[in-house]
């Protein structure tokens, strides 16, 4: 009897190009006998003492650490592992962090050619905790998290009832066990997945997919609208960015509040607060572009691909979703300033704000200039609240999307906002673990100071006069449906200069690309069909044995007893009475069975029996 578990939180497998990580389980899913892992003797016990492997391990959060889950993986005496979360468990103070320390490393500005101005791995971004680098390890196994409470009580109930040591003695047979399953179809690599994906197939089947481009939309809306039939002068758009996307080494379960939520909540309410004043602002050819772009974890694919399009005078809405709108089609060249968002919100309760900026460009007099004077000018616009420092001049960018533009042009003026300066604060950085469970109104306030900050700064950017605003605190949004045109129900019609592009990798627009370059990101998503997770109580290996050697016989013995039965039951079911048929005429036989010859002769049918002296004729 199977009893089902918590199976919405597991690891999958990604692809770049030239390898895979994440997680896979066999055909059928794996199996391994449950063993709860509280203290080092309970690991002891898995990794060596334990005579019922595979195993596998539920571990709570104090020993799901990467080298413990390469002891457990490398040993080959677990098919699985299992972490167990509940709602009130307390963070590891050392931080968890799955990411690299040097995230997005390969892929950013300094990666070959200013390969001197790399900050990584002399220094690393990303402080070095027990989680870090689990999500880039190639694990071969299921790994799954556990938060819900009936799912943890079930499983933990069924060990201590099964499979908890008596006395440091075994179990007897049967063995609580439990069944993970989230068969992943693709392998290798990024070049050999999608090339099987465009293998021939049968027709009257539905193609099979192995993976998919790590892909998804990136937000733009600009303050003021623009056409495609109107002149955009050169450095005359503000682009104000933050980056959507966070990932943990478990799907569905990527929660990024500090590190990306609250930098969305922030240029959401820059948004909103210029867009109250905008009739305030002066006409003048300047104008300001809010990006949020998606995939960044996964080596800057929404900034890359805008960048890329911008560059080639191609950067355009989706048709699909605003097949009417046709804003300006803006180019690299008329970006004047670039100030993104980076986790800004406090962490460890500190009000300061770092600005860096990329001393690559800043070499070029005309960008240095526009770059001190917006630092000076945001200097100037913060509030007593805020302590506005900035980083050492010659320290490159940390990981940001404004890397991705200045791949293409260096002559873009930007910096980057954030809490940091040297490492992150954030010790729970991509992971499941970075939440924020309470209302905090010292967040809030900070925050809301932010917005005030960026949005006053943009102000005297653009307009010709300065003022100042501040932003709300208790700005609430409302969430408006738009009806399809398709149906005939009621929706609300809302006029906007908002419009989705394409985050896609520019590597999967041409087919014969480099898949041996770093210019753009490779990674893809795996397919798979379902997850799921199942106790049961699993028998000896005798039993089982034993079961499937009696199922042998007993198939066996059918076979025999049906081919005797065949062969025998003519005579079986055989009567007296019986029917004769011989030349289309038939009669009741009420003679002997010792008759054993008849002769059909005319209208008369003789028989006779060769041992005996009677004879019978009949007459037909």
């Amino acid at each position: 009897m199977y009893q089902n578990i918590e199976s919405d939180f597991y690891c999958i497998s990604r692809l770049n190009a030239t390898h895979s990580i994440g997680c896979q389980t066999n055909y059928g899913g794996n199996v391994g006998v449950v063993f709860v892992v509280e203290n080092d003797d309970d690991l002891e016990w898995v990794l060596r003492k334990g005579k019922s492997a595979p195993y596998i391990p539920a571990l709570y959060i104090s020993h799901f650490t990467k080298d413990i889950l390469l002891k457990l993986r490398d040993s080959g005496r677990i098919s699985g592992a299992i972490l167990l979360n509940r709602k009130q468990s307390a963070r590891p103070e050392g931080g968890f962090s799955p990411d690299n320390t040097c995230p997005n490393y390969g892929f950013g500005l300094y990666t070959n050619k200013y390969a001197n101005y790399a900050y990584c791995p002399a220094n690393e971004w990303n402080p070095k905790n027990p989680a870090t680098n689990l999500m880039y390890i190639d694990w071969r196994i299921p790994i799954y998290l556990l938060t819900d409470e009936a799912s943890i009580r079930n499983l933990t109930k069924c060990f201590n009832d099964f499979n908890k040591p008596i006395n440091g003695s075994e179990r007897n047979w049967p063995l609580c066990a439990v069944q993970l399953n989230s068969r992943m179809n693709a392998a290798v690599n990024t070049p050999t997945c999608m090339r099987r994906n465009n293998l021939p197939f049968i027709p009257l089947s539905n193609p099979i997919l192995f993976c998919d481009p790590i892909s998804s939309y990136n937000i733009i809306a600009t303050l003021f609208p623009t056409s495609d039939n109107v002149t955009v002068n050169n450095r005359s758009v503000i682009v104000v960015a933050t980056r959507l996307d966070s990932f943990s080494l478990f799907v569905n379960k990527a929660m990024g509040a500090y590190s990306v939520i609250t930098s969305v909540i922030t240029l959401l309410s820059v948004a909103h607060t210029l867009a109250q004043n905008v009739a305030k602002l002066s006409k003048t050819d300047k104008n300001v572009l809010f990006a949020f772009f998606d995939g960044e974890n996964w080596d800057y694919i929404g900034s890359s691909r805008t960048a890329y399009d911008m560059k080639r005078k191609n950067f355009k809405p989706i048709d699909h979703f605003t097949s009417n709108y046709r804003p300006a089609k803006l180019g690299l060249e008329h970006i004047s300033h670039f100030i993104e968002l980076s986790q800004i919100a406090p962490f460890e309760s500190s009000n300061t704000l770092w600005i860096h900026r990329d001393p690559i460009s800043n070499q070029y007099a005309y960008v240095n200039k526009t770059v001190t004077d917006l630092i000076q000018l945001i200097k100037k616009k913060s509030s007593n609240s805020i302590h506005v420092n900035k980083s050492d001049a010659q320290s490159p960018l940390p990981p940001a999307s404004f890397q991705s533009f200045l791949k293409e042009d260096l002559n873009i003026s930007g910096i980057v906002l954030s809490n940091y300066e040297k490492q992150y604060t954030n010790k729970y950085f991509n992971s499941f673990l970075d939440f924020e469970n309470r209302t905090n109104n010292e967040t809030i306030k900070f925050l809301a100071n932010i917005t005030s900050l960026v949005a006053n700064t943009i102000i005297s950017l653009v307009n010709d006069q300065e003022f100042d605003v501040k932003a709300n605190e208790t700005i609430s949004f409302t969430f408006l449906w738009m009806a399809n045109k398709k149906n005939k129900e009621n929706g609300s019609c809302i006029c906007s200069s908002c419009f989705l592009t394409e985050a896609l990798s520019p590597a999967f627009l041409d087919d014969s690309v480099d898949w041996e370059s770093t210019s753009y990101s490779t990674w893809t998503e795996s397919v798979w069909r379902m997850s799921a997770a199942r106790l049961f109580l699993k028998p000896s290996l005798t039993q089982e044995s034993s079961t499937l050697f009696a199922g042998l016989v007993i198939f066996l013995l059918s076979f025999i007893i049906i081919y005797i039965l065949r062969e025998r039951l003519p005579l079986i079911l055989q009567t007296n009475g019986d029917m004769i048929y011989e030349n289309n005429v038939s009669f009741q036989n009420h003679i002997s069975r010792e008759i054993q010859h008849y002769d059909v002769s005319g209208t008369e049918v003789t028989f006779s029996n060769p041992n005996r002296k009677d004879i019978v004729t009949t007459q037909l």
